[in-house]
């Protein structure tokens, strides 16, 4: 992996467009871009997703694969070889610096990864990528984890489309569905925060809004069901915010709700009940019509702002 010149003044004043970008990623003068591992900004990957039908299934591997880590070094570690030595080792005990000490190069690539799209599954890809990023995450450059989350994007609007129906949100796992759910209200203006996975005390999200005029503590709760929410879970809801006195509780269902949890709503209007067609639209309306693909970036953002359970 050879060293860049820093050129961001091209890209942030926005006098590249996709096309040209593209085009210059697969020709010669890439090592002159910066970055040339991810895409320059969500804007650009939301254009090329737009669009994504429009590039061949070549066009479309080419660019993925040069999002993904090739084998060899970055120029971080090269600045730094001179403590990947034995004693680094010792301290150490893991294959990153075993490979760079015994071998010159730091990482193994990735890009092996396009043959799964081919023979097996998409999302096996994507959980290769995912163990990747977890093993790598300490020692790799922030645009070399960005390339990945970015060909995470892509796989995902390529191979695994959104129809816009609850379905799209039940192919989902429950914590991506939870991390969805935070990503929606924090862009509503809310400091969020995700409970553990398990012993949740009836809420998933937290979400906290401290402006003058507006503070408001939220307890939600995600329920990615198959079938309609039952009345249990929001008297739970609301026993949750009693007890904490929380503002309001906010009950999610992927599906929807049963008449019994409506009508329950509707005498508690400290429950509000969001799901199924209302909840797709709330998705669109605040997080744009991409945000089926943008889950992997979500989690990333969320992670990277102390959201780790």
């Amino acid at each position: 992996m050879s060293n860049v010149i820093f050129m961001p003044r091209l890209i942030e004043e926005g006098k590249m467009t996709l096309e040209k970008w593209i085009e210059l990623m697969n020709s010669d003068k890439r090592d002159r871009l910066f970055p040339n591992n991810c895409f320059p900004s969500d804007d650009y990957l939301n254009q090329y997703i737009n669009k994504i039908e429009d590039y061949s299934i070549q066009e479309f591997k080419s660019l993925l694969r040069m999002l993904l880590v090739h084998s060899g070094n970055y120029g971080i570690d090269e600045y730094n070889e001179t403590v990947y030595d034995e004693r680094k080792i010792k301290e150490y005990p893991n294959e990153f610096y075993r490979r760079f000490y015994e071998t010159g190069y730091a990482y193994e690539g990735i890009t092996w990864i396009l043959d799964l799209l081919l023979y097996f599954s998409p999302k096996t890809a994507l959980e290769v990528i995912e163990a990747y990023q977890n093993a790598h995450f300490m020692t790799l450059p922030d645009t070399a984890m960005n390339g990945l989350y970015d060909a995470q994007v892509l796989i995902r609007a390529r191979y695994l489309q959104n129809d816009y129906s609850v379905d799209t949100l039940l192919s989902l796992s429950p914590r991506e569905f939870e991390y969805l759910i935070a990503k929606l209200y924090k862009s509503l203006g809310y400091k969020v925060q995700l409970t553990l996975s398990s012993n949740d005390g009836g809420k998933d999200v937290i979400a906290e809004n401290e402006a003058i005029g507006r503070k408001e503590r939220l307890f939600i709760e995600c329920k990615r069901y198959k079938k309609n929410v039952g009345v249990e879970k929001a008297r739970a809801l609301v026993g949750s915010i009693t007890d904490a006195k929380a503002t309001k509780g906010v009950l999610i269902g992927a599906k929807g709700f049963t008449k019994g949890t409506i009508n329950f709503a509707k005498e508690n209007p400290s429950v509000e009940l969001i799901g199924g067609q209302e909840l797709l639209h709330f998705l669109d309306e605040n997080l744009g019509k991409n945000w089926f693909y943008f889950i992997p970036k979500y989690i990333k953002e969320l992670k990277r702002d102390g959201n780790k359970h």
